[in-house]
C-alpha cells in the first residue's frame, strides 16, 4: 500500500499480522561472502526489533526521485532506518523473516557493535542510533586566513532528539559562543549552521565546535573509545593561521 513520500523516496507499507512469539525481523540483501573469522558464505543480514521494524519512519524504497533506486543505492529494494547509522539500512533488499528470537548473524553481534574490550567487561552493544555530533565543514585545518571578517561553516546532527545549539570556540574550549542556523529543524537530517568570525590579529587560533541536544546532552571532549571505533563523537578541534 502506497502511504507517502520522503526522502526523495516513493514508499509502500504492509500491514503484517505476526505470531504472538515473533520476536524481531530480519532483512537480507543480495550481497554475500565469506569471511576471515568464521567458516561458510554469509549474506549481509541485520534484524530491527519488531517495535523498530513497525515505526512509521521505517520503511522499504523502491523508488528514489521518481525513478527505480540506482544500483548503488540498493536496487532493487532498500531498508531505510532513520536516525540509525546507515549499516542498518539493508541495501539490495530481497528477503524479510520474521523471528522468534534474537538475530545472531556475524553482521548483528560481531561486527557494528561498541565492543570496549579490554577496557571494560561488559558485554558489547549494538551500533543503533546516530550519536550527537557537529563538524566543521569550512575552515579546514591548517589553512590560512586573512585578517578582518571569516565565517566557519558547518553541520550538526543528533539520531534521537533535536539538536538544539552549535557553539564555537576560537580559544581552545575557554569560551564559547552560539552559531546561527542555515536550515530549519528537520528530523533525521543533518542541519547546517554558520559563525561569523572577525579577526584583527595575526597568529594560530585552535576552533573547536559543539552540539547540544534538546534533553541537554552537549557533546564530550572525548569519544567513547571501542575497538572500531564506532560513534566517534568527540568535538571537532580544527588549527587556522592568520596572515
Amino acid at each position: 500500500m502506497l502511504f507517502g513520500q520522503g526522502f526523495g523516496f516513493k514508499i509502500y507499507c504492509m500491514q503484517p499480522t505476526f505470531q504472538r512469539d515473533a520476536r524481531e525481523v530480519t532483512f537480507e540483501g543480495m550481497d554475500k561472502g565469506v569471511r576471515t573469522d568464521m567458516p561458510g558464505m554469509f549474506s549481509y543480514t541485520r534484524s530491527l526489533s519488531l517495535e523498530h521494524a513497525l515505526h512509521p519512519d521505517t520503511i522499504v524504497a523502491l523508488y528514489m526521485s521518481g525513478k527505480p533506486l540506482p544500483y548503488r543505492h540498493g536496487y532493487p529494494a532498500r531498508l531505510i532506518v532513520p536516525g540509525w547509522y546507515g549499516m542498518a539500512s539493508v541495501k539490495w533488499l530481497h528477503r524479510i523473516v520474521v523471528i522468534e528470537e534474537h538475530f545472531q548473524g556475524p553482521f548483528q553481534v560481531v561486527d557494528y557493535v561498541y565492543d570496549r574490550k579490554p577496557l571494560t567487561l561488559s558485554s558489547s552493544e549494538p551500533v543503533t542510533t546516530i550519536r550527537l555530533n557537529s563538524t566543521i565543514a569550512r575552515p579546514t585545518d591548517q589553512e590560512v586566513l586573512a585578517k578582518g571578517e571569516n565565517w566557519v561553516w558547518g553541520t550538526a546532527i543528533s539520531g534521537s532528539v533535536p539538536v538544539v545549539l552549535v557553539e564555537i570556540s576560537t580559544d581552545n574550549g575557554n569560551t564559547w559562543l552560539a552559531a546561527s542556523w542555515l536550515d530549519q529543524q528537520e528530523a533525521y537530517s543533518w542541519r547546517r549552521w554558520c559563525w561569523k568570525w572577525t579577526v584583527t590579529e595575526s597568529g594560530s587560533y585552535d576552533i573547536k565546535v559543539r552540539a547540544k541536544d534538546a534533553t541537554g546532552n552537549i557533546q564530550s571532549e572525548m569519544a567513547d573509545w571501542n575497538v572500531k571505533g564506532y560513534g566517534y563523537n568527540a568535538i571537532q578541534h580544527i588549527r587556522v593561521f592568520i596572515d
